[in-house]
């Protein structure tokens, strides 16, 4: 098949299904303009965030790594216990793992 007669054929099928290719179109038209409307409210919403952080001001936020205990007793450690019947020993856990 030569591509003129696959065009054709294909108009052909869009002719005959009418209702389909009307359905088609406007599943197609919804799902770009969702994802271009999820797209900028994303950005914006960044844009946003990034102003507010700037009004703040640069000595305001202070950011640490890892456990900060400030004047207060030292933390111990936590045991995790599972609950499932696979298992039922307690694990040592002493929290989220902390990023360096």
């Amino acid at each position: 098949m030569n591509p003129r007669e696959v065009i054709r054929i294909a108009l052909r099928a869009l002719a005959r299904n009418k209702l389909r290719t009307i359905l088609t179109m406007l599943g197609i038209i919804i799902g770009v303009g969702a994802v271009i409307c999820t797209v900028a409210i994303g950005q914006g919403a960044s844009q946003q965030v990034q102003q507010q952080i700037q009004a703040l001001g640069t000595n305001i936020i202070m950011v640490f790594s890892g456990n900060v205990n400030v004047g207060g007793p030292p933390t111990t450690r936590r045991r995790f216990c599972s609950t499932s019947r696979v298992s039922r020993r307690c694990l040592p856990w002493s929290g989220p793992p902390s990023r360096s």
